[in-house]
């Protein structure tokens, strides 16, 4: 029965099943205790953004008084039509800011989109784009408030893609890799929470967000994350080893014990861990010690452990050489 699920009318990989896994388009608490998964674990994503969309337009912007447009209301299928808008326009190569291109009002464009067409007219379009949610502002932790995250405004698809790749997966590889990833934002974050920045030595992106994650080293399966600001706790004073310890505390650590939020412990044995010199610190090899998880990092020049004489280092100064250059350069 599952083969059959995973396919689409032509008996070929039903690219929505497997997006269906990670995003689900359905309510998870209304269709647990049926088929096809009557213990269903995992959050639901699609409902709750045409809920949050809902919430904000006729809540925030009003536009459900009776005064001006009057907005309809939207629906999981159309908030998942409407990301699909988005991805294709990157699959054609991106419109690189002409995506009403790709509506029917622009049907003698090279940029036009058949498919994009059929699924939304461009104001309908332009009018979710306006009040697209990933959050409940009515509800949100505001700063200055016990539970604030300067990210909440879109923790919640990272929150759902890392809940249910965990709930999905029956073990997880002892053997995890840590790093940071960027995405571009062009905007501006809140001041001070340090949320939106300049990007350094990161090629496309010059501005924008972070996150550092955890994931197998022989699947792609991310196990945990942490957004990348200012308003964290400092443990450490470090900003890397500070993100190591807070990734290890609140998800890595519950994730090998079997009470946790998904049900099972993920890991059974505490996880061996790669970084970057970014994220190197004695305090952080001492704490990975004290816990008893493993930790194998690039080391910098800046953070060498201080309790080792320097006459145990090599210190080499490599010497200029002039390349060779092929003829006609």
């Amino acid at each position: 029965m599952t083969e059959i699920w995973m396919k689409d009318e032509k008996f070929e990989p039903d690219a929505l099943f497997f997006y269906q896994l990670l995003l689900p388009i359905h309510q998870i608490n209304k269709s647990r205790g049926t088929l096809p998964m009557p213990n269903d674990p995992r959050q639901s994503f699609y409902c709750d953004v045409a809920e949050f969309t809902n919430l904000y337009a006729v809540g925030k912007l009003d536009l459900g008084s009776g005064y001006g447009h009057q907005f309809q209301m939207n629906t999981a299928a159309e908030m998942l039509q409407w990301d699909s808008v988005l991805a294709m326009d990157g699959i054609r190569g991106g419109s690189h800011g002409a995506i009403l291109r790709r509506f029917s009002n622009y049907q003698e464009s090279k940029a036009f989109d058949e498919d994009v067409a059929k699924a939304f007219t461009e104001s309908r379009w332009l009018e979710l784009k306006r009040t697209a949610k990933l959050c409940n502002n009515l509800t949100s932790p505001k700063k200055g408030e016990d539970g604030y995250d300067p990210a909440y405004k879109y923790d919640f698809i990272f929150r759902t893609l890392f809940h249910n790749v965990n709930v999905l997966s029956l073990y997880a590889c002892p053997n995890q890799c840590g790093d940071e990833t960027t995405f571009g934002y062009q905007g501006h974050g809140e001041h001070g929470a340090g949320l939106v920045k300049l990007i350094k030595n990161k090629p496309g992106v010059m501005k924008g967000m972070q996150i550092a994650m955890t994931s197998d080293v022989d699947w792609i399966r991310h196990h945990s994350y942490v957004h990348r600001h200012e308003q964290h706790p400092k443990i450490f004073l470090q900003q890397g080893p500070n993100e190591v310890r807070l990734l290890w505390e609140n998800q890595l650590l519950p994730l090998c014990q079997e009470d946790n939020h998904i049900g099972n412990a993920l890991f059974q044995e505490k996880s061996h861990i790669t970084w970057d010199n970014f994220f190197r610190g004695q305090e952080i090899m001492e704490y990975a010690a004290e816990e008893g998880f493993g930790l194998t990092m690039t080391c910098r020049r800046d953070r060498l452990p201080d309790n080792v004489p320097k006459k145990y280092f090599h210190h080499a100064k490599p010497k200029p050489t002039r390349e060779q250059r092929p003829v006609g350069f």
